[in-house]
């Protein structure tokens, strides 16, 4: 049994205090005896350097113990609640507010980091330590993170069959291995799920949607494979002997293309008499005519004249339409809001920016599945990677309006395909995507509206192109001519890209001269501070 002790206040030198510390009580764990040297700090009237559990260098006999996360849970947040009860090894200190709105995360370099798929895409590497991801399956986790958060309150129709249809062939959401995208969207598809009649879940003629619900059973039952730890009573019931059902329209292909095609040599068979019979009677009338006709020459003279033809007049040749003249409009600008931006799973270099820019249902460049059902008075979005990380800071990029290039043909970029270009502002001498140069976003006036068109005053009239081809390279051609004032205005000056030197267009018709970059309520787009800057 340990001896009650009370250490007071002394005058002794601090080396006998330790000393008189540590003899009192056995050996102990490195904590105990850390806090009874820091008692003799305390006694010997030192003000300590450090405080337990944090701790940036050696103290006395204490060994250096490393810096901790510390993660501040919002109550709603049952991905993080569901992880750190599932993995209480992890090296992140937890605590619940009730008065946070969103989950936050203090990193031992004291950055603070929020939301749910950030900080869940931080502890991955702690929850599968054993599991390595190849670029693609790391950017494919980060789009489930995504879709599975936008559709937690109300899952759309396209997302549940997407996900239907990937699980048909696949164990876990990347194929065979097990990744937090399967902790995610379990949690966030539980509730829907278990709400779920049994016509929902395998019914119906295409079996409902059985493979998710066989999916969902076997990641709340394979702790040993998910890492998560989910109470009996808040699993949701499955019949497992319905799921694993095969349907007959899951029939293999080529079997089923033997069956049709047996059935259609079966029907055909009974036709053939009855189209060998047809045949005959068609080549007799042919020949009586023939000889009908035969006969009938002679008599008109002996000698046969060819019927001429009236030729059918021509149908005038449709014109071809020559390339449109090079101009900005070619160019599809328009303002864009920005509804959240986060870091590039796979890049330390982009943003990746959901944005609402006036896009209809059908274009192909939107996200699929739409739109976000925590706001479903909101249009179709954008995914669009920018090289602005760690030039504009991220608080920046959010919910706020910019100028965006909308036809350019989509580019994956580190396994994310990004729909759209930010247009941003950067000194001519500066690489405007790399180095330590400045960079500023344009800016739409504050009443601009996502989807607007922004154009340059002089150069408005025509349509942009549906999709620029990369092979005219008019955004490279056009692009030289776009600069700022000294108002901070951004301009098209006609004269660099029809006539100057850096354009490849001789052409003084086609130069209108400077025109100002306005929305279609007149409003001038601008930029903070950088004169004479080159823009895109």
């Amino acid at each position: 049994m340990r001896p009650h002790f009370r250490l007071r206040r002394s005058n002794l030198p601090l080396p006998h205090l330790r000393a008189a510390a540590s003899s009192l009580i056995p050996p102990t764990p490195v904590l105990a005896r850390h806090r009874i040297i820091r008692s003799a700090h305390l006694l010997a009237g030192l003000r300590p350097a450090h405080r337990h559990p944090v701790i940036t260098g050696s103290c006395c006999v204490c060994p250096p113990v490393r810096a901790m996360a510390s993660l501040t849970l919002c109550p709603t947040d049952s991905l993080l609640k569901l992880i750190t009860d599932s993995f209480p090894s992890l090296s992140v200190s937890t605590t619940v507010s009730e008065s946070a709105q969103i989950s936050s995360i203090r990193l031992p370099s004291a950055d603070i980091v929020s939301g749910t798929n950030t900080i869940t895409t931080y502890l991955a590497p702690q929850l599968f330590p054993n599991i390595t991801y190849s670029d693609v399956e790391s950017a494919e986790i980060g789009q489930w993170l995504t879709v599975s958060a936008l559709n937690q309150d109300v899952p759309t129709q396209h997302y549940l069959e997407t996900l239907n249809k990937h699980l048909q062939t696949r164990t876990t959401i990347l194929g065979d291995k097990p990744s937090v995208a399967d902790v995610a969207v379990y949690v966030r598809l539980t509730e829907h799920v278990r709400k779920w009649s049994g016509e929902v879940r395998t019914g119906g003629k295409s079996g409902g949607w059985r493979y998710i619900v066989r999916w969902l059973d076997y990641v709340q039952n394979a702790p040993e494979i998910f890492g998560i730890r989910v109470p009996d009573g808040e699993k949701v019931k499955v019949d497992v002997d319905g799921v694993k059902t095969v349907l007959k329209s899951e029939e293999p292909a080529k079997e089923k293309k033997e069956k049709e095609g047996a059935k259609e040599k079966e029907k055909k068979g009974g036709k053939v008499e009855e189209v060998k019979e047809e045949a005959k009677k068609v080549v007799e009338q042919v020949k009586k005519v023939a000889e009908a006709a035969g006969a009938a020459a002679p008599q008109e003279g002996g000698k046969k004249e060819k019927a001429k033809k009236e030729k059918a007049p021509k149908a005038p040749a449709p014109k071809k339409e020559g390339k449109n003249p090079l101009s900005p409009s070619l160019i599809d600008l328009r303002v864009g809001r920005i509804l959240k931006c986060v870091p590039h799973p796979n890049a330390d270099s982009l943003y990746m920016s959901t944005i609402v820019c006036g896009d209809t249902p059908d274009s192909p460049y939107i996200n699929q599945p739409y739109p976000d059902p925590s706001s479903p008075e909101l249009p179709p979005t954008r995914t669009v990677l920018s090289g602005l990380r760690g030039k504009v800071p991220i608080e920046e990029m959010q919910n706020r309006l910019v100028v965006l290039v909308c036809n350019l043909k989509p580019a994956n970029m580190r396994g994310i395909k990004s729909s759209a270009m930010v247009l941003a502002a950067s000194p001519r001498s500066e690489d405007p995507h790399g180095g330590d140069g400045k960079i500023e976003l344009v800016e739409p006036p504050v009443d601009a509206e996502p989807g607007e068109r922004v154009f340059f005053e002089g150069y408005g009239e025509g349509k942009p192109e549906a999709q620029l081809s990369p092979k005219q390279k008019i955004f490279e051609a056009v692009q030289p001519g776009w600069t700022t004032s000294e108002a901070g205005e951004v301009l098209f000056d006609g004269g660099v890209v029809f006539t100057g030197a850096e354009g490849e267009v001789n052409d003084k018709k086609l130069n209108k001269g400077v025109g100002k970059l306005v929305t279609e309520k007149g409003g001038v787009c601008k930029v903070r501070t950088l004169v004479g800057a080159m823009v895109r």
